[in-house]
């Protein structure tokens, strides 16, 4: 590593670029800690090693009580952390190892290569990995009485596909994903190759494969802990709830200190 993380103050992550990191694989603390530096994560153990007192928790929307909370919108516009994120992902893939391993010459002689999430959360982390790649991108979308769709034009013959998401909760919206390519393929449209690798930023299923037995591939991998609001473990021992909605920039400043 070129840079030390825990060096850095948050104005300075916020300007990190890929080239600091350079061929480094990251640790799953560095990369949280880039990830709470946008004020893009919250976790209350996290929170609870940098600060002397109890520190907050998060609510949610619908009351319940959490420990751990991620803002994913928070990485829109930073499009020097998405490529660092993409860049590390792309280093714990098989297919990004295969890749590197070869020039550009030689994948023009090769099926090509396709980047596909679900529509909304994965868009930044699909257009960073294909470009890191030098490869072709595509998301699905959600319509009317399902819950992905895949309606561009079909995939070439003999297409190798990465699927990836930003968060991965369940594999419910993966699973719909790789459902609206398999679709299009029974309709004669495409044969495609989908790796047997789900590629994310956050894994916060708790699970290590999918149903269908795809590695989940992550930077960080964490299951939250959540309760109704009457019988919150972490109010029992005097942490104060704040909502996600109303107080974010607080819970997220419980997540970082300054070196």
């Amino acid at each position: 590593m070129l840079v030390n993380i825990d060096k850095l103050s948050r104005s300075e992550v916020e300007r990190l670029s890929e080239g600091e990191i350079g061929e480094s694989v990251m640790s799953e603390y560095e990369i949280f800690r880039i990830i709470t530096a946008i004020q893009a994560g919250y976790n209350y153990n996290f929170a609870l090693k940098l600060n002397q007192s109890t520190p907050p928790h998060a609510v949610l929307a619908n009351g319940a009580h959490t420990d751990t909370y991620f803002k994913h919108e928070a990485f829109f516009h930073r499009s020097n952390i998405v490529d660092i994120m993409a860049h590390q992902l792309s280093k714990r893939l098989t297919l990004g190892e295969m890749i590197m391993k070869k020039s550009l010459r030689e994948r023009l002689n090769e099926n090509p290569i396709w980047v596909i999430g679900p529509s909304y959360g994965a868009t930044f982390l699909v257009a960073a990995l294909a470009k890191y790649w030098k490869c072709c991108q595509g998301v699905t979308l959600k319509v009317v009485g399902k819950d992905q769709e895949w309606q561009t034009f079909p995939l070439p013959m003999q297409s190798t596909v990465q699927l990836v998401d930003d968060l991965i909760y369940s594999d419910s919206t993966i699973t719909a994903t790789h459902g609206a390519l398999v679709e299009k393929i029974n309709f004669g449209q495409a044969f495609i190759y989908v790796k047997s690798e789900v590629g994310t930023i956050i894994n916060m299923s708790g699970m290590t494969k999918t149903k269908n037995e795809w590695k989940i591939k992550s930077l960080v991998s964490i299951k939250p802990q959540t309760w109704p609001a009457n019988e919150c473990e972490l109010c029992k021992i005097g942490s104060v709830p704040l909502s996600v909605q109303n107080n974010w920039p607080e819970l997220a400043t419980a997540c970082w200190r300054e070196p």
